[in-house]
């Protein structure tokens, strides 16, 4: 979690990220619970705000397996279904949240995702 992180330490903050991303990376499945995405507001999960945070980022593109659930824990979708929806809202490719390789993308790119 997050919390436990000193973000005053650059360093910290550095290992903290990239252990995190490799945690996500190597997890046979993770699950995203939308607590502000209600049953019957499903095609609006986009709008969650998932979306917004900036640690959001390993969370979408690490993973290999991704599955979405609203706030009564009905799922929503998987990410590889859902992909061209959450690119268009967090302006990442398609081929980096089907692949997880960003190695291509410009810093200023990737800076643009945070």
């Amino acid at each position: 979690d997050t919390v436990c992180i000193d973000k005053t330490s650059s360093a910290e903050l550095s290992e903290a990220i990239n252990f995190m991303f490799r945690w996500y990376q190597q997890s046979e499945i993770c699950y995203a619970y939308l607590g502000d995405v209600s049953t019957g507001n499903r095609d609006r999960f986009v709008d969650s705000a998932l979306f917004s945070r900036g640690w959001t980022l390993q969370e979408l593109i690490a993973p290999r397996k991704l599955r979405f659930f609203d706030n009564n824990w009905s799922h929503i979708g998987h990410k590889a279904v859902l992909e061209r929806d959450i690119s268009h809202r967090i302006n990442i490719p398609m081929y980096v949240l089907s692949t997880g390789e960003f190695s291509m993308a410009s810093v200023a790119q990737k800076m643009s995702w945070a």
